[in-house]
């Protein structure tokens, strides 16, 4: 299943909600908005997952919260968020993870929370006024 946002808007560019139990899953959310652009939860079971949010927004680009049964889990976040540019929550029992956050925010970049299983991998780089963590 591979879901596409993009585009303009004053409040939100993005994907909601996912509840999927399928073999491949590829989420992308990408454009300009006033909020927010981004992908919101996803609940997944599947072998093979992916997300990817970029963009421009005034509040926030980023991917909100993951929960995941998956072999192999991929996240990034790139853009430029005025407040925040972030992965915020993921919990994930996985065989592989991969998640990277970069860009500029004036509060922070960042990746916020993270409970997994095996082999993880977390990047966070880029610019911001408050902090660039993990």
């Amino acid at each position: 299943m591979q879901l596409v946002a993009g585009g303009l808007a004053h409040h939100r560019v993005g994907i909601q909600v996912v509840v999927a139990d399928t073999d491949w899953l590829h989420l992308v959310a990408g454009g300009l908005a006033q909020h927010r652009v981004g992908i919101q939860v996803v609940v997944a079971d599947t072998d093979w997952l992916q997300l990817v949010a970029g963009g421009l927004a005034h509040h926030r680009v980023g991917i909100q919260v993951v929960v995941a049964d998956t072999d192999w889990l991929q996240l990034v976040v790139g853009g430029w968020g005025w407040h925040r540019e972030c992965i915020d929550a993921v919990v994930a029992g996985m065989n592989w993870v991969h998640l990277v956050a970069g860009g500029w925010a004036q509060h922070r970049v960042s990746i916020e929370v993270v409970v997994a299983g095996i082999d993880l991998h977390l990047v966070a780089g880029g610019w911001a006024e408050h902090k660039v963590d993990i």
